[in-house]
């Protein structure tokens, strides 16, 4: 009998080479390590972006003058963090 939070199916493997540590990822990911520095990776580029966009957005209500150059921009760059 399966609980409310177990998982079932590809979510649920691990991936080979990692000892029952690391759940089966597309980049292949097998050491701890490695996860961590890619997670922290990719935290970092989306903080990055998100202050990018905040700012964006903040000139643009600041100076209305930009708002056909650059208001647009930080729903652009949003789009493009996955």
């Amino acid at each position: 009998m399966t609980g409310r939070y177990d998982a079932a199916g590809p979510e649920s493997e691990f991936q080979p080479g990692s000892r029952g540590r690391i759940l089966r990822n597309r980049r292949r990911i097998t050491s701890v390590r490695e996860l961590e520095r890619d997670e922290s990776e990719a935290l970092l580029a989306a903080t990055q972006q998100a202050i990018r966009c905040y700012r964006s957005a903040a000139a643009c209500a600041v100076v209305p003058a930009r708002v056909n150059s650059k208001c647009n921009s930080h729903t652009r760059e949003a789009g493009s963090v996955a």
